[in-house]
């Protein structure tokens, strides 16, 4: 059980390192430690990353990481080590929850982890300082200055950016109908990934981002939030909180905010605000979901819960027209 655990983790890492295309050089290396670490050839798979460690440079954080747990099934500790070392001293660092991971609990008795660990976070403070949300808005096709426009203000997901979500988060209606208003979260969780973890934050930036699309454009009255993940948590807690006028929400594998009460959800079916909740079948979440969305149903608030197949945490391939689906029940068609 210990090995799948193991080889969950490297693959989840690799793959969350690699934002290119299946011809991209880095995925075919990727791929082929893969195959390599799961046929159990431990010490071919540590050869190909110690030999490319260089050559991906976007992806140093991962190529340590993932060095240091193939090292661990050699019984190689001290190499390990220095391969997570090796990843700081070419200025880079690993995200928030990299070096907490259960894979690496053997390198915590080893001397000089823990002030790795303390050096880790040491680069995200020092990001952190000069972080800020960052907005991106886009315009409908055929856009007319004369005229309203609804508003959706879109989130990405924990450790995420504004440029790997725009292209996930679109669809037809979005590109005709809509001011959309993509907002990056400030709060720093990697060297390029965001979060929205601390909910008064997120709900600040959130609602500076609305005052400037606002003095920026004649909008009606439908103003829509939704995300995925961390984004889609801070869009039902803003939805909830009532801390813009939102008409509805569509949230895609959130993590259940805790702090959601009974008394909110009752207030936000009294405001008319309707949702819609996708999920997949091997979200990790998706019984916490399940029981989120019958608390809706108890209460009357009026949602759509829509579970995909088979692909986990992540994107369904007909996104866009989900999205579109969610907003027709948002209008109550």
């Amino acid at each position: 059980m210990r090995v799948k655990v193991v080889v969950s983790i490297v693959l989840m890492v690799l793959i969350a390192g690699a934002i290119s295309g299946e011809d991209d050089p880095y995925t075919k290396v990727r791929e082929e430690v893969v195959k390599l670490y799961q046929a159990g050839k431990y010490k071919d798979a540590a050869g190909i990353l110690e030999k490319n460690f260089d050559r991906f440079p976007d992806h140093t954080s991962a190529m340590g990481w993932n060095l240091a747990v193939t090292y661990l099934k050699l019984k190689s500790l001290n190499k390990g080590l220095a391969a997570l070392k090796r990843v700081h001293m070419k200025g880079h660092w690993f995200n928030i929850w990299a070096l907490d991971s259960p894979a690496l609990e053997p390198y915590r008795k080893l001397k000089g982890f823990s002030r790795l660990v303390d050096r880790n976070e040491e680069f995200r403070t020092k990001a952190q300082e000069s972080a800020a949300p960052i907005l991106k808005i886009i315009e409908p096709e055929g856009f007319d200055a004369t005229k309203e426009y609804p508003l959706f203000i879109a989130l990405h997901g924990g450790g995420g950016n504004l440029a790997n979500f725009m292209p996930k988060w679109t669809s037809p209606m979005l590109k005709k109908s809509f001011v959309v208003a993509f907002l990056q979260s400030s709060q720093v969780v990697s060297m390029d990934g965001f979060s929205w973890e601390d909910k008064k934050t997120a709900n600040r930036e959130i609602f500076e981002a609305y005052q400037e699309v606002s003095n920026k454009y004649s909008l009606t009255d439908e103003v829509l939030i939704g995300g995925f993940s961390s984004g889609g948590m801070a869009s039902m807690q803003l939805a909830m909180d009532d801390v813009l006028p939102v008409k509805g929400f569509v949230v895609l594998c959130l993590p259940v905010p805790q702090s959601l009460s009974d008394e909110q959800i009752t207030a936000a079916r009294n405001r008319g605000i309707r949702g819609t909740v996708i999920t997949s079948e091997l979200d990790r979440r998706i019984k916490e979901q399940r029981a989120m969305a019958d608390r809706f149903k108890e209460l009357g608030l009026q949602y759509q819960f829509i579970v995909t197949p088979n692909i986990g945490h992540w994107f369904p391939e007909d996104m866009g027209a989900k999205i579109d689906d969610a907003i027709d029940h948002i209008r109550n068609r």
